[in-house]
């Protein structure tokens, strides 16, 4: 009877240890995320019946892979981010995308410099104490931040900088 109840206690242990796997999701978030004309776009996930927008702290179901987000906010930052759902599983959701909105004062300024002089090019702005740069172009093409400053309403690229571009940029 010993024998009996101790192989019926280990039998019970044995079963009681196991671990139930945990639910793995066959879903998969959408990828190639971007935005185009105030529209959101990815890619399309196989068997996915709608998919779950995060914007922020906001969700939205929707069942295309498109959504218009003309209502953001101006002068925001937003942390955008999709997961793909089915009739029974969802996924995780995708790595967030940053998508910014600023408004733009339309200044343009065209000015006449020699790339070979030995003087920085200086853009005074007057009166303009709330003036804020977010990007400096050349030739239409974005010059990274740390080859010009903005301080005291003034523009500041080093003659240095200058030196180093070509019609090519």
């Amino acid at each position: 009877m010993k024998k009996i109840l101790i192989t019926f206690m280990f039998i019970l242990l044995l079963t009681s240890c196991r671990q139930v796997p945990p639910t793995v999701s066959d879903m998969i978030p959408p990828s190639g995320i971007y935005v185009e004309d105030d529209t959101l776009h990815f890619d399309t996930v196989e068997d996915a019946l709608y998919y779950t927008v995060k914007i922020n702290d906001n969700i939205v179901d929707i069942i295309t892979n498109s959504y218009d987000i003309s209502f953001l906010e101006i002068n925001q930052s937003y942390q955008i981010s999709i997961n793909s759902n089915s009739s029974e599983e969802s996924s995780e959701y995708s790595s967030p995308i940053t998508y910014e909105i600023y408004t733009s004062s339309g200044i343009t300024i065209h000015s006449t410099f020699n790339i070979n002089s030995d003087y920085d090019l200086i853009v005074a702005f007057e009166d303009q104490l709330d003036l804020e740069i977010h990007s400096v172009k050349y030739n239409n093409i974005n010059l990274s931040e740390d080859l010009y400053s903005f301080t005291n309403d003034e523009l500041i690229i080093s003659e240095e900088h200058l030196k180093t571009y070509t019609e090519d940029i």
